[in-house]
Order: structure tokens, then C-alpha cells, then sequence
């Protein structure tokens, strides 16, 4: 997908669960709204991480219900090409969701073009562990 994809269908309803797959940090940072964070690096591409170990990555309890239930899910992965690759053949090869989608140029080229849209987490959302998206574009 192209950011423009990934903006246009933010706006509307229907499945669709992005993922994260920069760090934690990055993530808590800036990052796209309603995106599920699933630290990947690249060792554990060569490491073979299952995703049931990815799922345990997920630290927020509606982030995890939101991952259990996507089956006819439309899915937009966001990283880089190697890692998104890996995870897309992951959920692939479970037969869950509808379809999956790497966004092209991953979170900085979205960024660049919709910086107005991400958002981040502040002090108190980090302690609480609690971060909570209004729709349609839920900004700081």
C-alpha cells in the first residue's frame, strides 16, 4: 500500500489492524494511531521467532484482543521490507486474515507525508501503560 491508501482507509470503517513493527521506544515516540506494536528485528528473522512469541510482544491488553481477533482482517504491516516480509509470511501461512498489506516506505514515508495524524505517547500514558485513540484522526 501506498500512505495514501493507508490514510484514506484510516478514515473509514472496517477491519483493518495495522502493525508496528519498529521498537517500543520508536513506537512510544510517534507512531501511527490505532497501530499495534510488535517489536521485530532481524535477528529474529534468522532466529525463526514463531507468532505466537511475536504475540506475546504485544504490551497493551486491548492491542492483544485486537491481535486475537483478526481473522477477515484486512492488515497493513509498517516496518521495513525484510521484516514486514517475514511477518506477512507469517500470518500467511496461519490462513486468518483477509489480506495483508506492507505499507511502502514504511513509518517514515507516512510520517513525512501525515505528520499531523501520529501521535505519541506522554508521561502519564507511559507510566499507566494506557493510550487511548479518538477517531477519525486522534492527534496529541
Amino acid at each position: 500500500w501506498y500512505p495514501i491508501d493507508l490514510f484514506n482507509r484510516m478514515s473509514g470503517f472496517g477491519s483493518l489492524i495495522i502493525i508496528d513493527t519498529r521498537s517500543w521506544n520508536e513506537y512510544q515516540i510517534i507512531h501511527i494511531p490505532r497501530s499495534i506494536c510488535i517489536p521485530i528485528n532481524e535477528d529474529d528473522i534468522k532466529n525463526n521467532i514463531s507468532l505466537s512469541d511475536l504475540e506475546l510482544r504485544i504490551t497493551l491488553l486491548t492491542d492483544k484482543r485486537i491481535f486475537k481477533n483478526r481473522q477477515r482482517t484486512t492488515i497493513v504491516l509498517v516496518g521495513t521490507l525484510s521484516i514486514s516480509t517475514y511477518l506477512s509470511s507469517l500470518l500467511i501461512h496461519e490462513n486468518k486474515v483477509s489480506s495483508i498489506a506492507i505499507l511502502d516506505g514504511g513509518f517514515d514515508i507516512f510520517y513525512k507525508k501525515y505528520p499531523f495524524i501520529c501521535c505519541n505517547y506522554n508521561e502519564s500514558e507511559i507510566i499507566s501503560n494506557k493510550h487511548i485513540h479518538k477517531p477519525p484522526f486522534p492527534c496529541k
